[in-house]
């Protein structure tokens, strides 16, 4: 998407492979000029690596864990006591209880 040789967006290219809205958008994103790679940084820690505990405190922090859970203080999670102790590979374990969560009705 650069100009031959340089790290200039070329704006004929980006008109032609998007819209005109996203040509825009793309042509403002600002280009290191020292040709360093890209890193990716989670920003929640203090090392900048991804950690589940720490995706799960900003979920926490945002108070987005309204749907009942078995750790939940306040209700029974029957539901999700049984999910857990269902001996299966993990990732069918979080099949069921993303079905059994967008199975609740929304508040």
């Amino acid at each position: 998407m650069f100009l031959p040789g340089t790290r200039t967006w070329d704006l004929g290219r980006l008109v032609s492979c998007f819209l005109p809205w996203e040509a825009d958008m793309v042509r403002k994103i600002q280009v290191c000029a020292d040709g360093e790679e890209d890193i990716l940084i989670w920003p929640l820690t203090t090392d900048g690596d991804y950690s589940v505990r720490s995706a799960y405190r900003m979920l926490v922090d945002n108070g987005t864990q309204s749907l009942p859970s078995s750790f939940a203080p306040n209700g029974d999670g029957f539901m999700w006591k049984k999910i857990l102790k269902v001996w299966v590979p993990h990732k069918i374990r979080h099949f069921l209880w993303r079905a059994a969560k967008d199975s609740l009705p929304t508040k």
